[in-house]
């Protein structure tokens, strides 16, 4: 493993802040006015324990990501999955309730031993926050195991934020769900951060998974 990097929560916020200011029906040209004004959506962050920062010339190159990836594997329908009604707070994991097993590392190990450089893990966290975006602490640490599962393979992990958005997720691409769940959005996406702060670069993060329009 390379030398294990900070991973700073605030890149993450001012990343997802910035995709989801470009929504509604003029979403380019909101965009682009943006950009050269002060933000009016200022969000405080709070970032714990982050006390180092990593040099851009210290990261491993995109092509070099790209060359050591080679070819990656989607594990889908685990903890991607939810439950209809985004209200109901679960206190267990859904990761069965679509029909596969729970995944395991003999699991992750195979896939390793096939060849394939990465793996993406698609997660979905409606069902284990509250409406503030607190997610609960047994989701994370499961999040966690699976990518550490994909980690000491040596392979490259991407985590995301998956049915959150899409056709029936809270998240949207429109003015009203920016201004309504910035909050909560940036909220999420720190604890992502700081779970993962430590890890080096072979951990990747997807912002989201297919924002549509509410139309």
């Amino acid at each position: 493993m390379k030398k294990r990097k900070k991973i700073t929560a605030m890149i993450c916020s001012a990343l997802i802040i910035s995709s989801l200011a470009a929504c509604g029906n003029e979403k380019q040209a909101y965009y682009l006015e943006q950009q050269t004004k002060p933000s009016n959506h200022d969000v405080e962050v709070k970032i714990e324990d982050i006390t180092e920062t990593t040099e851009a010339d210290e990261w491993e190159s995109a092509q070099t990501a790209f060359d050591n990836i080679n070819v990656g594997w989607n594990l889908g329908s685990a903890l991607e999955c939810y439950k209809g009604d985004t209200q109901t707070i679960s206190t267990q994991s859904l990761e069965t309730s679509w029909g596969i097993t729970a995944t395991t590392k003999e699991t992750i190990d195979a896939i390793a031993a096939q060849g394939f450089g990465m793996v993406r893990i698609p997660v979905t966290y409606t069902n284990y926050m509250d409406e503030n975006g607190n997610i609960q602490e047994f989701w994370l640490d499961r999040v966690e195991e699976l990518v550490n599962y994909v980690i000491s393979n040596d392979m490259y992990c991407v985590i995301n934020v998956h049915h959150d958005t899409g056709s029936k997720g809270w998240i949207v691409a429109e003015q009203d769900c920016y201004d309504n769940n910035k909050d909560k959005i940036v909220n999420m996406w720190t604890q992502i951060a700081n779970r993962f702060k430590e890890y080096d670069e072979r951990l990747m993060f997807e912002g989201f998974n297919e924002v549509l329009d509410s139309e």
